[in-house]
């Protein structure tokens, strides 16, 4: 996840470096929970592991994933991961 974290699902915040300082082109993908089991959302500001078993405890999970184009960053982008990363969010 490029924002590094959870949030409340209702907007994107801040991606962080790690996908876009290489300056290659990235795969923007969009994932949907579409069950009434949101636990990104419950569990804001909890590590990765705790919010895994909460998932895992849940018997299924209805997950649509959604892929976007593949993002080429200009020349200008491949400088500054920040721009390249606010221009693909």
């Amino acid at each position: 996840f490029p924002e590094g974290t959870t949030t409340n699902g209702t907007s994107l915040i801040n991606f962080q470096k790690g996908a876009f300082a290489a300056g290659l082109p990235v795969q923007p993908l969009i994932i949907e929970y579409t069950d009434d089991f949101h636990v990104g959302m419950q569990l804001v500001g909890i590590s990765a592991l705790p919010q895994l078993i909460a998932m895992m405890c849940n018997p299924y999970r209805l997950v649509t994933v959604y892929r976007l184009p593949i993002y080429h960053p200009n020349e200008e982008e491949k400088g500054d991961w920040r721009l390249y990363a606010n221009n693909v969010r």
